[in-house]
């Protein structure tokens, strides 16, 4: 892999709903487990966000933000790989019985569109000029569903930082009903074929 020069310092934050070890249902997992220190080696400043799905042990509180209607903490650690991490801490969004995804019976929790709304949301926050932390991305890269309305969210920001989807399986697109839109904190205009709307339907991706 190569970076040209006049990237090497670059800082990027790498949204994700998974990362090993921490989580991993399948492939995206495993990728922000091994890209994001890849690129570190290569000298980009990489950080991670992730929602906290368990116990947090360690790690400093960097910030206390209100999202969506939702207080979240932003708690600052190091995954194993020493790649700096963000953990989303609600855990009346994300710690539960289950999947990052499902219940322990395989179905999808009810509120999947709040819980990644809230982290496309903060993705977007940290992303602009309003961040509440220190450090601050020159790019977002999302991945996948799970994160995808963060570059919609940063149109809304002052002084935002670009973006970048990677898409890792097509066959998951996030899509909720359109009444999800009041809880998301989006305008009805952003239900149009141009944004969000797809067959009748809201599509994160």
């Amino acid at each position: 892999m190569r970076v040209d020069n006049d990237l090497t310092g670059r800082r990027i934050l790498f949204a994700v709903s998974e990362c090993a070890p921490l989580t991993k249902t399948g492939g995206l997992g495993d990728v922000a487990g091994a890209l994001p220190p890849a690129l570190r080696a290569l000298g980009l400043d990489v950080r991670v966000l992730l929602p906290a799905y368990g116990p947090l042990e360690g790690g400093q509180v960097a910030a206390e933000v209100e999202v969506l209607g939702k207080k979240v903490r932003i708690v600052q650690s190091t995954l194993p790989s020493t790649v700096p991490l963000y953990l989303l801490d609600c855990p009346e969004l994300y710690m539960r019985n289950g999947g990052p995804y499902q219940t322990g019976e395989g179905e999808d929790w009810p509120d999947n569109a709040l819980r990644f709304g809230v982290l496309s949301r903060v993705a977007a926050l940290l992303g602009g000029a309003a961040s509440p932390l220190d450090w601050r991305p020159d790019v977002v890269h999302c991945n996948d569903w799970p994160t995808a309305l963060a570059p919609l969210y940063l149109t809304r920001e002052a002084d935002p930082a670009a973006s970048v989807m990677t898409v890792h399986n097509l066959a998951f697109q996030g899509l909720f009903e359109p009444a999800v839109l009041g809880a998301l904190h989006l305008p009805q205009s952003d239900f149009s074929l141009e944004r969000l709307e797809f067959y009748g339907r809201l599509s994160f991706l």
